[in-house]
C-alpha cells in the first residue's frame, strides 16, 4: 500500500553531564505528515516512537495522540528519552518512528516508518534496526554535532521495516 509520503521530524540531543561519558536527553518533536493519494484501513491516524534496542531505554516507547486522518495530519507533539549515554547512540542504537492508522474497530495498518540512526557501514553491530540510509543518518549525526539545538528534516518514510 503506497500511503505514506514524508513525515517532518525534529531532533535535538540536549547534553545534560559530561562527566566519564556523556550523558544527555533525546528530544523528538513529531510535526506533521504528507500523505500521497492515499487509501487507508481507518479514519484515524498517529505516529509512534521508541528508541532501539529496546534495552538502551527502560521507558518504552512514545506515541503521539491519535487524530482524525487527512493528506496532511499535523501533531506537533513532542517526547524526551531522558538519561541517555551519547557514545551507546552514536553507536548502536536507532530511533524508529512508524505512522499507523486505526480502524473503526480498533485495528492497526502499518502506513510507513524510517530507522534514524548511524550509518551501518560505520559500527561493528549487525542489528537489524541499524539500517539507516541517506537522510536518516544525517538527521542522527547532525544532532551529535549540534547539541541543544533541534534539527528539523522532512523525511520520506519507507514502507517496510526490518
Amino acid at each position: 500500500m503506497d500511503t505514506v509520503s514524508q513525515l517532518t521530524l525534529l531532533l535535538m540531543f540536549e547534553v545534560t553531564s559530561q562527566r566519564v561519558r556523556t550523558k544527555g536527553n533525546l528530544h523528538v518533536h513529531i510535526k506533521d505528515a504528507e500523505l500521497s493519494s492515499h487509501e487507508p484501513a481507518g479514519d484515524k491516524i498517529f505516529t509512534k516512537c521508541r528508541l532501539l534496542p529496546s534495552s538502551a531505554y527502560s521507558g518504552g516507547s512514545m506515541k503521539t495522540s491519535i487524530i482524525k486522518i487527512s493528506s496532511n495530519p499535523f501533531w506537533d507533539e513532542a517526547h524526551t528519552f531522558n538519561k541517555l549515554f551519547q557514545d551507546e547512540l552514536i553507536a548502536h542504537c536507532a530511533l524508529e518512528v512508524t505512522l499507523w492508522d486505526i480502524s473503526d474497530d480498533s485495528h492497526k495498518s502499518f502506513m510507513g516508518g524510517l530507522h534514524i540512526g548511524p550509518n551501518p557501514d560505520t559500527t561493528d553491530d549487525d542489528s537489524a534496526w541499524l539500517d539507516s540510509t541517506g537522510k536518516e543518518v544525517e538527521h542522527w549525526e547532525a544532532i551529535f554535532n549540534t547539541p541543544g539545538e533541534w534539527i528539523k528534516v522532512k523525511h520520506t518514510l519507507r514502507q517496510t521495516m526490518n
